[in-house]
């Protein structure tokens, strides 16, 4: 599937997986580069991801109690949030992280997933609750054997293609990251500057799959179990991507400033440019800045028979 937003363009197979990102680059900073080379062994590393993870435990938390309406999960899961602000390297933070998450996913595996009547003759029990984040295949989340599952790591993969390009446009090495180890053809810091804007990806699938049926036509089962998407709901799928665009757009800008800000002499740099946001240049006129809009919603079918509903604004 082609997605074309603004001048970026993705190229996506139906499994999620990567094929072309084109976007544009900004001229590199040398000084900047290197401050985020050395950065990994600074205090800037632990201060750095520790707000990144915060802010992604607040928002799991936040979603389990309001979507959930869970308490105790989510009051559970803010408790690590808390425990982060004595955490002292990184290894900490990635265990109240992962501690986190688990808890997190367990909330997340009885979630109900309905389809409509008509096609419930054809869908796999397991395939009527949201089920492991772990997939039986792969022992990670890649290829999932569940619909929910499927469309997580196809959104998931939209908003990595939008963080690489984010990243790009900044001037930065995107295989420099923090949380993430160094690993050969992965870039790392994609993946750190992800974690507070995942629970908003999963809010989206969240709210989706308590809204309205899925269709058993979106999904392919293989021999082995894997669930891949067909091409209706990837094309739903990709309306998501601007969004995504605007939400990681402030956090690589604040990773770059509080980078700067603790490994380099500022007086003698010129401030980071906020290229993605554009906050300086509305600033300089005065404007507003404008709110994120949410993701556009999703089709609406009936629970019956899987046709689509026209929805239509009242007068």
């Amino acid at each position: 599937a082609f997605i074309q937003v603004h001048r970026n363009i993705h190229k996506l197979e139906r499994d999620g997986s990567v094929l072309l990102t084109t976007g544009p680059t900004a001229a590199s900073d040398t000084r900047v580069r290197r401050a985020q080379a050395c950065a990994q062994h600074s205090e800037a590393a632990v201060l750095i991801s520790r707000e990144l993870i915060r802010r992604k435990i607040m928002s799991q938390a936040e979603l389990v109690i309001e979507g959930m309406a869970n308490d105790a999960t989510a009051d559970n899961i803010a408790h690590f949030a808390e425990m982060l602000y004595s955490a002292d390297s990184l290894d900490s933070i990635r265990l109240l992280e992962a501690q986190a998450s688990f808890r997190y996913w367990q909330a997340w595996e009885r979630v109900a997933i309905t389809f409509p009547k008509t096609d419930l003759i054809r869908i796999p029990d397991h395939w009527l609750t949201f089920g492991t984040r772990r997939s039986p295949l792969s022992k990670n989340a890649r290829r999932a054997t569940t619909p929910a599952n499927a469309l997580l790591n196809y959104l998931y993969t939209l908003l990595e293609t939008e963080t690489r390009l984010a990243i790009n446009a900044l001037g930065l090495d995107a295989g420099l990251g923090l949380l993430h180890a160094d690993t050969a053809s992965r870039d790392s810091l994609v993946y750190d500057l992800m974690e507070p804007i995942r629970p908003l990806v999963d809010a989206y699938l969240f709210r989706w799959i308590s809204q309205a049926p899925l269709k058993r036509s979106w999904f392919f089962e293989e021999r082995d179990g894997k669930c891949r998407l067909m091409a209706d709901v990837c094309t739903q799928l990709a309306d998501t991507v601007q969004t995504w665009s605007r939400e990681i757009g402030p956090i690589a800008e604040w990773y770059v400033k509080e980078l700067c800000s603790h490994m380099l002499d500022m007086s003698k740099l010129r401030r980071p440019g906020t290229r993605l946001t554009q906050e300086r240049r509305r600033a300089a006129v005065g404007s507003a800045v404008p709110s994120n809009a949410p993701a556009p919603v999703h089709q609406n079918h009936c629970e019956n028979c899987g046709a689509l509903i026209a929805v239509t604004s009242k007068q």
